[in-house]
């Protein structure tokens, strides 16, 4: 994950694929007779603001890689450039492996208090 970088986080990634999903299941609301203009604003406003965040980072990426705004430019070129498209990498796929694995641990959560149908009785906990 890296420090300064909005959409790379966890929280932030989550925010993106919801974000390009909402149109989808929008258009599926819409055929069903459930949706409104105002709906379709807001899905207009987060489609439009993922978008952004997904060209900013696009936009970050290349000036690292390809104008040399980075640490590492300099004398040793063919290092650093070898570097850095590590540096783009390496972030991402670590980003990519936590939330799968917080996927997949509320998932083995879920399956292991909701068996055979029968749902978690909230009522008989004691506050």
């Amino acid at each position: 994950m890296n420090v300064g970088l909005p959409g790379t986080g966890i929280g932030g990634l989550f925010y993106l694929i919801t974000a390009f999903l909402m149109p989808v299941v929008e258009l599926v609301r819409t055929m069903q007779g459930r949706s409104s203009w105002q709906r379709w604003s807001i899905v207009g406003r987060q489609t439009g603001l993922a978008s952004g965040v997904v060209g900013c980072l696009w936009a970050t990426g290349y000036a690292v890689t390809h104008l040399g705004v980075g640490p590492l430019h300099g004398t040793h070129a063919a290092a650093a450039g070898q570097v850095t498209r590590a540096m783009g990498v390496a972030p991402s796929m670590w980003t990519y492996l936590t939330l799968g694995f917080i996927l997949l641990a509320v998932e083995c959560g879920r399956w292991w208090f909701v068996r055979a149908g029968q749902p978690i009785d909230h009522a008989s906990e004691s506050t």
